[in-house]
């Protein structure tokens, strides 16, 4: 009896040091957030917004609609970027290469913010090649006429894939790199006679790997960002390989291939397929993109900051940020396209 009024005291006494807190967080609190890549073949466009508190309970995104938000060049005005949707200021200028691009932000009695980035060159990729194994089984069938065997090969395509990649690294400069592969995948429309049409594609990142020893000197430096379809992939830099010339060897799961291959041929009741064994329709592109070096710490410190999230004992991570007097990043990059077709 003396251990259950124990246990009752000690239950009691615990829920009695639980206490809800409603905390107010004023909004003059919440830091500006500017983030914006910049691309030499795209108008200056960024977006802006308020951080979130932890303890604010409200996990939706506040977009700022109303801020003077202007673009310098070599410190030299440019332009006032014009408020588009969901945050985003645009402009009319295209960034040029070699010059230093400067968003200042002034917003209600917040301190000026401000950030400043530049254009890489770009790296073209100098040859691609690519690799799918075949895979092939023994299948025994029987005449059911004569009792016969008879032995047929299958063919299929193995699970795994590569893409061979080679660059050329620029000598006496540091580069920084991102390689992502995409795809067009089209989107059909079904008729009730059972006819099917290609009404559009859409743009789709698959995932690639740069790990393996083949990769010597990217594969314990590299990082993964996920971003816009092309802007997804694997981060590394020349660190190791500076000034010469580098080859990729690029893993990848073939499943894709089922999302790009067209639907061309028909079954006796009508019904639309495709068999999966002409790949003369797929199409990959391959992106090699050059970062500024405030592109590349910002997603260093992001990767390392995903890999460490939720882990009470691991040490915290601070994402880095080039933005004066709020948070957020404001990088540069260049982009290299080109296009993989198997035969």
């Amino acid at each position: 009896m003396k251990k259950i009024i124990f246990y009752l005291v000690v239950a009691i006494s615990l829920t009695s040091c639980v206490e809800v807190l409603d905390i107010s967080l004023e909004d003059s609190e919440k830091m500006l957030v500017l983030n914006g890549i910049l691309y030499p073949d795209s108008l200056v466009k960024v977006n802006l917004s308020k951080s979130i508190n932890s303890l604010d309970g409200d996990a939706f995104v506040r977009f700022i609609n109303d801020a003077k938000v202007e673009l310098y060049k070599d410190s030299v005005f440019v332009e006032q970027l014009q408020y588009d949707t969901n945050g985003y200021y645009i402009g009319q200028t295209k960034p040029i290469l070699g010059k230093n691009y400067t968003i200042k932000v002034v917003y209600e009695n917040k301190p000026e913010l401000s950030a400043t980035t530049t254009i890489p060159s770009p790296v073209q990729i100098k040859d691609i090649q690519y690799d799918i194994p075949i895979d092939s089984s023994v299948q025994t069938w029987i005449d059911p006429e004569t009792g016969e065997q008879f032995d047929t090969v299958l063919y299929s395509i193995g699970e795994i894939g590569y893409i061979y990649v080679t660059i050329d690294d620029p000598i006496n400069e540091n580069n920084y790199y991102l390689v992502s592969a995409t795809y067009d995948e089209p989107q059909y429309i079904y008729t009730d006679d059972g006819q099917v049409f290609i009404t559009g594609y859409i743009e789709r990142s698959f995932y690639i790997t740069l790990n393996g020893t083949e990769n010597e000197g990217i594969a314990d430096n590299y990082y993964y960002f996920e971003g816009s379809p092309q802007f997804t992939g694997d981060v590394f830099s020349d660190v190791l390989f500076n000034g010469n010339e580098k080859n990729l060897k690029i893993q990848f799961n073939t499943w894709l291939l089922n999302n790009i291959l067209p639907i061309y041929e028909y079954d006796e009741s009508g019904m639309p397929f495709y068999d999966g064994s002409d790949l003369s329709d797929v199409v990959l592109y391959i992106h090699l993109f050059t970062l500024s070096k405030e592109m590349f710490d910002f997603i260093v410190s992001y990767d390392k900051y995903q890999s460490v999230n939720g882990n009470p004992f691991a040490e915290p991570v601070n994402i880095y940020t080039n933005i004066i007097n709020g948070v957020g990043i404001l990088g540069g990059a260049n982009c290299f396209t080109d296009t993989l077709r198997f035969n």
